[in-house]
């Protein structure tokens, strides 16, 4: 090591020459490097979200989810529109061709969707999905045995509680068909023949359904 040390020292002048010699080729080559190797972030793509409270999944996809993606694919430069359903949730992908600008793609879909009727307690937001916005990844939970529903008590009470531990994370939202549900179809006449309200059946579901039931 002292030999190597005393060899740097009687060669310094060389040494630091060399340095430069570096550093001046990586500023060169810096400012030579093509930019298509970075990628593109500034990609037209909207985001649509429609929000409803419990509507079940069918009315929300009759109502919602159908007339607006018939109104984003009749905008100019639209290639593709991907959308997922659920409870009193809708939300919709739309993608543009490079042939439009990102903010001209967000105004033109804004325009288009903000004449389909939804319903009267829908909440429409949509928002132009680029890197500034705000930073989220997506996880999927999926099971070969268990359905969506079945799975919804480890979403709520394990996943979701300890992604919101992890420091930076401002929200945990999930997409899906939620809890799950009953439809109960009653026979008003036999339910006279009984002597039984529907007052009391509607105390017996409620009495019975849990503290997180969807609807």
């Amino acid at each position: 090591m002292k030999a190597y040390l005393e060899a740097l020292w009687a060669n310094r002048h060389t040494t630091a020459l060399v340095a430069l010699l570096v550093l001046a080729a990586g500023t060169a080559a810096f400012n030579v490097l093509p930019r298509s190797v970075f990628p593109n972030v500034n990609f037209p793509r909207v985001s649509v979200l429609v929000s409803d409270g419990y509507l079940p999944v069918h009315v929300m996809l009759v109502r919602v989810t159908e007339p607006l993606e018939q109104a984003a694919k009749g905008v100019p430069n639209v290639t593709l529109v991907r959308s997922t359903t659920s409870n009193g949730l809708s939300k919709i992908h739309v993608f543009f061709n490079g042939a439009i600008t990102p903010n001209n793609a967000y105004l033109l879909l804004e325009a288009r969707l903000g004449q389909v009727t939804l319903p009267p307690a829908a909440h429409m937001s949509v928002r132009l999905m680029m890197p500034s916005i705000y930073p989220f990844a997506e996880y999927a939970l999926v099971s070969q045995k268990q359905t969506s529903s079945a799975m919804m008590p480890t979403y709520a009470f394990t996943l979701k509680p300890r992604l919101l531990d992890v420091p930076g994370v401002y929200t945990v939202a999930s997409i899906g068909r939620g809890w799950p549900q009953v439809h109960v179809d009653l026979s008003l006449r036999r339910l006279m023949s009984h002597h039984i309200g529907l007052s009391r059946i509607v105390a017996l579901l409620r009495a019975h359904q849990g503290p997180y039931f969807g609807g």
